[in-house]
């Protein structure tokens, strides 16, 4: 019998820790889970603010646009547009000195070539 109680205490441990086993797998899961969940709100949260941001910046954006000098101010800027019988002009910055060409010839050749221009005069 003695041996019979021991097998029956072993066989209740196992089961009552697996049963723990079982609870604490499944609270990590729930808990992985809330924290990935936690991470999606956030990052959606931050596309909302930055969507409304965005909002605000076009709302105002059409405030300007409600009246017709607006309007014509961005076409022109944006779209280089212009009302029949006006004349565009356009300035085109200058153009910054070119620099002498560098001779990438060696030493050699250009030794030789000073001595050719001497006996040449």
């Amino acid at each position: 019998m003695n041996r019979v109680a021991h097998v029956k205490r072993i066989v209740r441990i196992l089961a009552l820790l697996s049963l723990c086993a079982l609870f604490v797998w499944g609270g990590y899961n729930r808990i992985y889970e809330a924290f990935s969940l936690y991470r999606e709100v956030r990052l959606r949260d931050r596309k909302l603010m930055a969507l409304e941001e965005h909002r605000v910046i076009l709302q105002e954006e059409l405030k300007k646009m409600r009246n017709l000098s607006a309007i014509e101010e961005e076409a022109k800027e944006r779209f280089n547009l212009k009302f029949p019988g006006e004349k565009v002009v356009v300035v085109l910055p200058e153009e910054p000195p070119k620099e002498q060409e560098y001779r990438s010839e060696s030493w050699v050749s250009q030794a030789l070539e000073w001595v050719l221009n001497l006996f040449k005069k």
